[in-house]
């Protein structure tokens, strides 16, 4: 029975069965996984629409540049004195990462120490030592029949990159088993994960040559009603367009959580008020905002800070 002590930021972190691998990176210290870090961040790639002039999106970082901030963050893990590398297979109770955060795409690393104390020791010592730029956000346990068989502390970056969703470290330690270790050892398991965000659809960055947005906000409730306002003020299309180009795509299978809707709202996009809608993007209070280009579905996008209360002020609908 696993019972758990964690607060309302680390029940956003769910399990999820995610691509672990065994991680040979550097060993612990944060100056290097800082170095590291700086260094898998250098000339990010950015997305572009497939033909006019560019627009510059947000920055994204690849695959490589993932890995190799994924094994700067196990080079952050604090070790109790004494610990020594632990090769071969984790222990059964170490046979996964206890806290993997939802999305893709998603590159996770572990590494396995043996610690010379027992398990409420080294868990004591992980606890009180936070890796370098990186926060507490909970920690838990597992106990079967009143004895505690393992606990873990999760951290997360505190500013987070550009290109990143989440960057996270977990630290789980449990009690060793003899014959193998001495009386009173236990076993560290590092984990190590990076999320970032996918590179956005070309088509879906709003040209220059829109001049016109429809809004239709639709008002749920025992009397549902829809209003519909197109805009053509200049600087309300551009701001409108520069939320929208300048956001991320989602991550695909993260956990959303969708508070209570009053109201959603359609964008669309057009070269005049009478032209049939280029882009058209969907918005309510769930954190993705789903768009089509000309009709078709493209990859949802993150809903852009401030867009939904512009939205709100321009139709004089609320969603909240």
């Amino acid at each position: 029975m696993r019972g758990t002590a964690r607060t309302a930021a680390a029940a956003a972190v769910i399990l999820l069965a995610a691509g672990c691998g065994t991680g040979h990176g550097t060993g612990p210290g944060p100056h290097r996984g800082g170095t590291l870090i700086a260094a898998a961040l250098r000339a990010p790639a950015t997305g572009a629409p497939a033909a006019g002039p560019v627009i510059t999106g947000p920055p994204v970082i690849s695959a490589a540049q993932a890995q190799r901030l994924v094994r700067a963050l196990l080079a952050r893990a604090q070790l109790p004195p004494g610990a020594r590398p632990r090769p071969g297979r984790p222990p059964a109770a170490l046979a996964q990462a206890v806290e993997v955060e939802s999305g893709r795409p998603s590159a996770m690393l572990h590494r396995l120490w043996r610690v010379a104390e027992p398990a409420s020791a080294a868990y004591a010592f992980v606890t009180k030592h936070a890796p370098a730029g990186m926060r507490w956000i909970g920690s838990g346990r597992s106990s079967y029949r009143g004895t505690v068989t393992e606990q873990d502390v999760t951290f997360q970056l505190s500013r987070l990159p550009a290109g990143v969703a989440a960057a996270g470290l977990s630290m789980t330690v449990v009690p060793a088993s003899a014959p193998h270790s001495a009386p009173g050892a236990s076993v560290l398991r590092a984990d190590a994960q990076v999320i970032w965000y996918p590179p956005r659809s070309a088509a879906e960055y709003v040209p220059a040559t829109m001049h016109a947005v429809t809004v239709t906000a639709t008002e749920f409730g025992q009397r549902p009603s829809t209003l519909t306002k197109t805009v053509t003020t200049p600087s309300v299309v551009r701001r409108l367009a520069a939320m929208l180009n300048g956001t991320h795509a989602a991550t695909a299978g993260a956990f959303v959580s969708c508070p209570m809707e009053r109201a959603s709202y359609r964008v669309a996009f057009a070269v005049s008020p009478r032209a049939n809608p280029y882009l058209v993007a969907r918005a309510t209070l769930c954190p993705d905002t789903q768009v089509t280009v000309r009709g078709h579905g493209q990859p949802a996008l993150v809903t852009p800070p401030g867009l939904l209360n512009l939205l709100q002020r321009l139709t004089r609908v609320s969603g909240a």
